[in-house]
């Protein structure tokens, strides 16, 4: 009976937990990994189809496949046992984002009612895991069914999307997602809403845009694998190159270490309307990180070309910046103060925006230039940093 016990730990609180050092399991890394093949598979959707149609389906599916994580993300925060009955569950969910990656790419068409029923099952087991901690967790019960409620409908309105033809399978997508999206925003409210471990989510939404980032990588390999090593192609990728670990010393070291450090000093602020706007936040900048990856790899493709194709160039540096953007509004969000996301890093969102409308130059020159503008960006954190007027989690204290 001993064992069993052990096997199997009902839901409970994390913030009533003696460990307060909440880290990742290694259940979430593998869970995790789950999801690069969903973003791997968009990817590779949208560099078929780089035009406005193919933007937006892009990003509609990215944020549903974001969402979906993010709902995975905060049940663990807060019930989280790691007993063999939450494994089972996560474990299945895994199988749902395997069948959500196999039919991502034609997502938006003929393997329209495959993704909706994964997503169905997808919402169907984090239900259940509600459920359970509903039976377990009293204290939280008010909480919970708000998030039983959210991810139960949502279930159900993408369940019964199989059947219906489009248009309106997509707008029982739309309610689906709405609903769900709506959980946390309505539980946050709510006087008895019972505090996230806010430790836990900036490593857990650091990990997301590392596998993002990834994906550039994986980008700029392909990419010179496919244009032979030629010379043009190698300088794009060099650029290519110093322009992603840019973007990762940016959001790791500077403005999203900035953010994360401005989080945990409101930490004991439950409800705050800052643990939102940095949840929220990751969205815009995990999608430009993505949609800057497939721009970096047409780029590279197109390297022996007089002029980079406007598709490319807009993904590539519009990608850029939507993420620097959302890095800048998280700062202001957070802090409520417009001087604390410009001119830094704000003035980079706009540099980079407005690279992305410069039509007429060569893929090495525009990809050049969107390094040089990130790198500027990076410059100017460390130097703020290093003058004490960006508080970041490494900063001394």
């Amino acid at each position: 009976m001993g064992r069993w016990s052990e096997l199997v730990q009902p839901p409970s609180l994390q913030a009533e937990r003696s460990d307060t050092g909440r880290a990742a399991t290694w259940l979430e890394l593998f869970f995790d990994l789950a999801f690069v093949f969903v973003i791997a598979e968009l990817a590779l959707a949208l560099g078929k189809d780089l035009t406005l149609g193919g933007l937006r389906d892009f990003t509609v599916l990215f944020f549903a496949s974001w969402w979906a994580w993010v709902g995975y993300t905060i049940y663990a925060n807060r019930f989280d046992t790691d007993d063999v009955v939450y494994r089972a569950g996560k474990l299945l969910a895994m199988l749902a984002v395997a069948a959500i990656a196999a039919s991502a790419q034609e997502a938006i068409g003929r393997d329209a009612p495959r993704f909706a029923l994964a997503y169905a099952a997808l919402s169907a087991v984090l239900a259940g895991l509600y459920l359970r901690a509903y039976r377990h967790v009293g204290d939280a019960r008010a909480v919970i069914r708000v998030y039983l409620a959210g991810h139960g409908l949502g279930a159900l309105l993408w369940l019964t999307s199989v059947w219906v033809a489009a248009p309106g399978r997509y707008w029982l997508w739309a309610c689906g997602l709405a609903v769900q999206v709506a959980a946390p925003v309505v539980a946050s409210t709510r006087p008895d809403s019972q505090p996230l471990q806010v430790e836990h989510l900036p490593e857990r939404f650091g990990l997301f845009v590392i596998l993002v980032l990834a994906e550039s990588i994986a980008a700029i390999s392909q990419g010179v694998h496919d244009i032979e090593w030629r010379p043009a192609g190698l300088a794009v990728a060099g650029a290519g190159f110093l322009a992603a670990v840019g973007l990762w010393w940016l959001y790791f070291d500077l403005a999203g270490s900035s953010a994360k450090q401005r989080l945990l000093d409101r930490s004991d602020q439950r409800g705050s309307f800052a643990h939102d706007v940095y949840a929220y936040g990751q969205l815009p900048i995990a999608l430009g990180l993505a949609a800057f990856g497939v721009g970096l790899e047409h780029a590279i493709l197109e390297s022996g070309d007089e002029v980079l194709n406007a598709g490319t160039r807009w993904v590539l540096c519009g990608g850029v910046a939507v993420s620097v953007a959302a890095l800048a509004g998280i700062q202001v969000g957070i802090t409520g103060s417009l001087r604390s996301g410009f001119p830094w890093p704000g003035a980079g969102a706009l540099l980079a925006g407005g690279l992305s409308l410069a039509a007429g130059f060569p893929p090495v020159l525009v990809v050049a230039v969107l390094a040089v503008i990130i790198v500027v960006v990076v410059v100017g954190g460390i130097a703020k940093e290093r003058a004490g007027d960006l508080d970041t989690a490494d900063s001394p204290r």
